[in-house]
C-alpha cells in the first residue's frame, strides 16, 4: 500500500494510531501537528519510516498556517483525514455558555474542515483516487438527543453540514467525501474510558477509507462500515 496519506492530529490518540497502521502496512503518511511538544512517539515512527513519514505544522485555525503547510509538500496526497479537533468546555446546560469557547470549538472542528480541504484539494485532484474522510461525533447529530457540552456538539454538527456540502460539491470532480465515526475510543478526551483502542477504531477507519467511493448523498459511516442517520 503506497498510497500517500496527510492525518491531522497526528500526534496522539485516533491520529497517532492511524499513522502507525498506515506505516504498518507499507503506505506513506504526512503527518500534521499543530507543535512540537510531546512528540515522542511520532519522532520514533519518523525514524523508523524515514522515507515514507513527513511531517507538517498547521494550526486548523489559520488559513495562513494551512497554506504554508502545503509549501513544503510535493507530490499528490490520496487521503486526506481531517481528524484534529478540540473538545471545547464541559457544560451541562446551556446556561452559561462560553461564547468564546463554542466560537473557537466551531472555527476550528468544522471551519477547519473547510480550511484544510480547500488548501490542500489541488494535491488531492492530483492523485487517482482522492477521498477525504472527516472525524466526527453522534453528539453532533440531528438524530441523536442530549444536553451540555453544546461547544463540541454544536461544531460537530456544522462539521456533519459542511462534509455534506462539500462532498456535493466535489462529487462531479470524482472525489470521495464522508463523514467518520471513530467509535467510543480510549482517548484523552474522554479520560481514556472509551470502549475500543485507538488501534482497533484506526483499522477500521482505514477500511473504511480503502472502500470509500464518490457518493450522493454524502454518507456517515461508523468505523465498523456502517452506514449511519446524521
Amino acid at each position: 500500500m503506497t498510497e500517500r496519506w496527510l492525518i491531522t492530529g497526528a500526534k496522539r490518540g485516533i491520529g497517532l494510531a492511524l499513522v502507525k497502521s498506515h506505516l504498518a502496512r507499507g503506505g506513506r503518511v504526512v503527518a500534521a501537528i499543530r507543535n512540537a511538544s510531546a512528540m515522542d512517539e511520532l519522532d520514533a515512527l519518523r525514524d523508523a519510516h524515514s522515507d515514507r513519514c513527513e511531517l507538517v505544522f498547521l494550526d486548523l485555525a489559520e488559513t495562513a498556517s494551512v497554506v504554508k503547510a502545503t509549501e513544503t509538500l510535493d507530490g499528490s496526497i490520496d487521503v486526506l483525514i481531517s481528524n484534529a479537533g478540540v473538545f471545547g468546555a464541559r457544560n451541562s446546560s446551556f446556561m452559561g455558555l462560553d461564547y468564546a469557547d463554542a466560537l473557537h470549538a466551531f472555527d476550528v472542528n468544522a471551519l477547519g474542515f473547510v480550511r484544510l480541504v480547500e488548501v490542500f484539494l489541488a494535491l488531492l485532484r492530483s492523485s487517482k483516487r482522492p477521498r477525504i474522510g472527516a472525524i466526527t461525533s453522534l453528539m453532533g447529530a440531528s438524530s441523536k438527543l442530549g444536553v451540555g457540552m453544546l461547544s463540541y456538539r454544536a461544531s460537530k454538527a456544522a462539521l456533519n453540514k459542511l462534509v455534506q456540502a462539500v462532498g456535493e460539491e466535489l462529487y462531479a470532480d470524482g472525489v470521495a467525501v464522508a463523514a467518520l465515526r471513530p467509535g467510543s475510543v480510549q482517548t484523552r478526551m474522554n479520560d481514556f474510558k472509551g470502549q475500543i483502542t485507538t488501534s482497533e477504531s484506526a483499522a477500521g477507519i482505514i477500511g473504511v477509507m480503502d472502500a470509500l467511493q464518490p457518493s450522493r448523498p454524502v454518507k456517515l459511516i461508523d468505523y465498523t462500515g456502517e452506514e449511519l442517520q446524521w
